[in-house]
């Protein structure tokens, strides 16, 4: 008689790691979910404190290694791609390019962003050296000067003597016709380079300085994200390992892109609200993410919002990513008074050494204020600060620090104000740029946030939400009971995705729909066979087509879903109208790119975003608590 077999549970990690915490969510076979937080640490390759967790979670000794027997998949959103790009810690990069445009990078589009500066900065390059090839296409992609393969492989020779193991390629015109890039790789290849980017796999759209700018990024960030999914192999040995990327999907760790970093886990947190606020029956939302070091926000109407150029730091980085904005205010952000203003950020304490609450001689920071105010009780918080890690959160010290700092000022009067307006100064600054932030990705866009409800999550959200919602006029509040773990639940309810965006600048008419239909079509065929080793189950596939509009000689495109001719017109005239005030029926309109989205649904939603935490984070404590608002003690 043969024996039952013992039922082996399993469990699936869902990670977001954030510039102050990162977030764990596990959840296993029987729908059991459990949340946690570890301080990230100042050292992004710090991965350690995690996957202790973990292995307390399923029960496993300090030493016993992770497999696939009691872990099936392992999700992780990381800020490493922008922080790396930061704080320049990326690969050492040589960037090829068309010869006689060596400066385009440092000419970029010559803009100035502090006209009347006295003190010019030189633009930032992420490149060590660069080299002039000899050849050139033209506009249509005809070759007006053939690839020169002999100075190519002098000048590869003389780039890797120098130590240098990244490489960018970026010629003139190639997303017309890559013929000469694909040439110069193959040949780069010879050679024991570590990573090497073209331009017509990282970017297909038209702008030759931003597609070069994007495969300098790639190729600085390439190296360091995959010297880091290798660190990460290291604990997850063969557990499948995922990694969100920018435009809202999954990707196998081994296939993450350095351009496909730089939002992962912010993507997380607008799917992560897209899906909760769905199940409560709303779908015009305000994404509100604040964590410990800024705050991430979104407009959705029920689905991502994509855009195709992000610049950061003056760097530009052209690829389908999800629409978020980034304000430098968060819990950490450190607050202080010049003599003349109250400032907030951009400076974060992160969770080392942390505010000054968490006793490790940090700054004052906005959640200093918030425990000074009565908006943070000191005993829902574990024990987990001081030198040692064993003391509560700390109130005195902070009352010591705000004391100091409205005597203490470099102004010749002391500030007329006691501690606590001081603190409540703080917070309303940071509630001021956050409401900015909105403005700028809803109104500024024609959308009125006075309809919608705001979606909050992130460790400090629930804080600041009913301000921030009254700056904006907006009535209802949505918080999921994850909302301090949001990120990293979206990250387990992300779908395997891939997304495509490409130039076309052709004349919106009924024959050129025919030419574009034939162009997704090839498209759809090119990232279905790109994904075919990912997919066990083709049925499970949606494709997504969209369409970048405008009107002839402007340069702003809207998106609009690909359908037929009169309805494309119409969506785009709509949502043109709602977002300038005006349209211009006499203009012709231009299709700029076309955007193909391919997603692989490997997970039913419903018990997922429904489930039910397991922590012990949820209070059932009755007692009031007094809080300093609008100048007086209230209860």
């Amino acid at each position: 008689m043969l024996k039952k077999n013992k039922f082996q549970n399993k469990w699936r990690f869902w990670i977001d790691r954030g510039g102050t915490f990162t977030d764990i969510i596990g959840y296993d076979l029987l729908g059991n979910l459990r949340t946690f937080k570890v301080p990230s640490g100042n050292d992004y390759y710090s991965i350690s404190p995690v996957f202790e967790m973990i292995r307390q979670v399923i029960g496993l000794k300090p030493s016993e290694l992770l497999t696939c027997k009691n872990i099936e998949e392992i999700r992780l959103g990381t800020t490493l791609g922008t922080n790396a790009l930061l704080e320049r810690k990326g690969s050492k990069t040589a960037f090829l390019v068309t010869k006689g445009f060596e400066d385009v990078l440092c000419i970029s589009h010559q803009t100035r962003s502090s006209l009347f500066s006295l003190s010019i900065k030189d633009r930032p390059l992420l490149y060590d050296t660069c080299y002039g090839v000899n050849e050139r296409m033209d506009s249509n992609g005809s070759i007006i000067t053939s690839l020169d393969s002999n100075t190519i492989n002098k000048e590869l020779e003389q780039i890797a003597s120098n130590g240098i193991k990244s490489i960018a390629i970026s010629f003139m015109n190639s997303y017309k016709n890559p013929s000469h890039e694909i040439a110069a790789k193959e040949i780069a290849l010879n050679y024991s380079f570590d990573h090497i980017s073209t331009s017509h796999e990282v970017s297909r759209l038209i702008g030759f300085v931003d597609r070069c700018s994007t495969t300098v990024i790639d190729a600085y960030l390439t190296p360091t994200v995959h010297k880091y999914v290798k660190k990460l192999k290291e604990f997850t040995g063969d557990i499948p390992l995922k990694i969100m990327q920018s435009n809202g999907g999954l990707v196998q760790a081994s296939q993450l892109r350095g351009k496909n970093s730089i939002l992962s886990g912010p993507a997380g947190g607008v799917v992560g609200s897209i899906e909760t606020s769905r199940q409560s029956g709303r779908e015009k939302i305000v994404c509100f993410d604040m964590g410990g070091t800024s705050t991430d926000v979104a407009h959705c109407l029920g689905k991502i919002e994509y855009r195709s150029k992000t610049e950061i730091e003056g760097i530009a980085i052209v690829a389908p990513m999800v629409d978020i904005h980034t304000v430098a205010a968060g819990g950490g952000s450190v607050v202080n008074f010049d003599g003349v203003q109250l400032k907030v950020g951009p400076n974060s304490a992160g969770s080392e050494p942390g505010p000054a609450c968490y006793k490790r001689g940090g700054p004052l920071t906005i959640t200093d204020c918030n425990l000074l105010l009565g908006f943070l009780n000191p005993k829902y918080f574990p024990k987990y600060f001081g030198k040692d890690n064993n003391q509560s959160l700390d109130q005195e010290i902070v009352i010591k620090e705000f004391e100091k700092l409205i005597t203490n000022s470099n102004s010749r009067e002391p500030l007329n104000m006691n501690i606590y307006q001081a603190a409540e100064g703080f917070i309303k600054i940071a509630n001021e740029k956050m409401a900015d932030a909105i403005k700028k990705i809803s109104i500024d866009k024609g959308h009125d946030v006075r309809s919608y409800s705001l979606s909050c999550y992130g460790g400090a959200a629930g804080q600041h939400c009913c301000d921030v919602a009254d700056l904006l006029g907006v009535k209802e509040i949505l918080i999921n009971n994850n909302a301090s773990v949001l990120s990293a639940l979206g990250i387990g309810l992300a779908n395997i995705k891939k997304v495509l965006e490409e130039s076309i600048e052709v004349i919106f008419s009924i024959n050129t729909i025919e030419q574009i239909t034939k162009k997704f079509n090839l498209l759809e065929e090119k990232l279905k066979k790109e994904m075919k080793s990912e997919i066990p189950n083709k049925k499970n596939l949606s494709v997504k087509k969209l369409l970048n509009l405008k009107y002839l000689g402007t340069s702003e495109p809207i998106l609009v879903e690909f359908s037929s001719c009169n309805e494309m017109r119409k969506e785009f005239q709509k949502k043109f109208q709602k977002q300038f005030g005006f349209t211009e029926s006499s203009k012709e309109i231009v299709i700029s790119s076309i955007l193909i989205e391919v997603t692989y649904r490997s997970e039913k939603l419903g018990s997922l975003s429904q489930s039910k935490t397991s922590n012990n984070l949820i209070s059932q404590d009755k007692n009031f608590q007094k809080v300093f608002e609008n100048g007086t003690w209230k209860q």
